[in-house]
């Protein structure tokens, strides 16, 4: 019996196999900083351009090549990081900080609160909000920072918009806000006290995503689970099988791909992707605690997160 032509097709199989898996993008795992920084916030404009800040005034530069640390100029945590364009970029956090950095130098400016900061967005760099602690949420014009009313005394976690017009911020007692560029409203009911929004993003006026978690209604233990709603342009909708998963850090690709980091209900750490239908694990970490995520528009995603490390996925 002549088995060359079975054996020809078994390695011809072997090869297409080893194609197929050596295509798929990888993910790479690095620890850039001391297991004592926690990194909490990750932005940028492309692969060649990505900030990461974190805990006492830690930031963090990637040139396509390597992570560098920048000369913060505080000591403070910091929560949330937005860039413009490559050679502008804001920070915010602990104590109401805000640092701006011009592509040579980070400088504080002066925000007028001493409110925590915990979230940063603009639509350009002369129109950025920051949202924090007991619902402040300040606007930068080009020129100086001033305070808006945003309704809520609940704490703001997060803040996204598609447009100058178009902004979106979220926060704790399942609390989502709107705003239209003039003033800020609760276009829908809170979802319940028990909920606890920790981040929003999305691809367009009709695709954002907001997640956290909750705590089973009437329960004051430690438990929770997760929670994920999208917004489709006219309502809030809650997303099923996202209960799996405490939503940390939300990166939104396009309309039917929504990336995910936080840890499972198993105590395991993961990052998850949404395809519109469901939800699949990509990556699961045992090393540290991913707590946010940016994707850059040729396809590569950056995840930071707890003892100094740095997650990213190639393009493809």
């Amino acid at each position: 019996m002549n088995r060359a032509p079975a054996a020809a097709r078994a390695l011809v199989s072997a090869a297409l196999v080893a194609t197929s898996v050596s295509a798929r993008p990888a993910w790479q795992l690095e620890q850039v900083e001391p297991r004592l920084t926690q990194l909490s916030g990750v932005w940028g404009t492309s692969s060649e351009n990505v900030f990461a800040i974190g805990s006492r005034g830690a930031i963090l530069y990637f040139d396509g090549n390597r992570w560098i640390r920048q000369r913060s100029g505080t000591g403070k945590n910091l929560a949330s990081v937005w860039a413009a364009s490559p050679g502008w970029a804001y920070a915010v956090g602990l104590d109401g900080v805000i640092l701006t950095f011009d592509g040579r130098a980070w400088k504080t400016e002066r925000s007028g609160t001493t409110k925590t900061l915990l979230g940063v967005w603009g639509s350009s760099d002369a129109d950025v909000y920051a949202v924090g602690r007991g619902g402040t949420i300040l606007h930068f014009d080009g020129r100086s920072w001033t305070r808006q009313t945003s309704g809520t005394r609940h704490d703001l976690t997060a803040v996204w918009g598609s447009s100058s017009t178009d902004v979106h911020a979220a926060g704790l007692h399942g609390t989502l806000l709107h705003s239209d560029g003039t003033r800020w409203s609760a276009d829908v009911p809170a979802f319940g006290w028990h909920w606890t929004f920790t981040a929003i993003g999305g691809s367009s006026a009709a695709n954002v995503y907001a997640g956290g978690w909750m705590r089973p209604s009437g329960q004051l233990g430690a438990e929770r689970e997760g929670v994920l709603v999208r917004f489709d342009g006219e309502t809030w909708s809650p997303l099923s099988g996202a209960e799996s998963q405490i939503v940390e850090g939300i990166w939104v690709a396009r309309r039917s791909e929504a990336y995910l980091v936080g840890p499972a209900l198993n105590g395991l750490e993961q990052v998850r992707r949404y395809d519109g239908q469901g939800f699949e694990i990509v990556d699961s970490e045992g090393r540290f605690a991913p707590r946010a995520i940016w994707g850059a528009p040729t396809g590569e995603l950056f995840v930071v997160g707890t003892n100094g490390f740095v997650l990213t996925k190639s393009a493809g």
